[in-house]
């Protein structure tokens, strides 16, 4: 399906927020996307204006956007009196706190 793409864009996290919220599907949907899409969400939780990725017996706040995970990255890799940590070190420290899909991709090719 189109709707789950490798790299979810800021306005699927937009739906998923909003369905957790309101428990309104998009009006695109039909059945079979809509019991794809509760099945996609049971992986979320919404908390205020907040979206996080429940995976692993952890609650990862989502990085919305390629910019903001690119900060994100470069905040927790150029860390002060240690150099770079590395790439396991940077995936644990970065994902015991934030989610995108393609993160530990994205911190082997940044």
């Amino acid at each position: 399906s189109k709707y789950f793409v490798k790299q979810m864009d800021e306005c699927k996290y937009s739906e998923i927020h909003a369905f957790l919220r309101n428990r309104k599907y998009p009006a695109r949907f039909d059945k079979v996307k809509k019991r794809a899409f509760r099945r996609l969400c049971q992986k979320y939780v919404a908390e205020d204006d907040k979206l996080f990725y429940i995976g692993k017996g952890k609650k990862s706040l989502v990085v919305k956007g390629s910019e903001r995970a690119k900060y994100i990255f470069r905040e927790f890799h150029n860390i002060p009196f240690g150099g770079h940590p590395g790439i396991n070190k940077t995936k644990q420290s970065i994902g015991s706190r934030f989610y995108w899909p393609l993160m530990t991709v994205d911190i082997i090719k940044w």
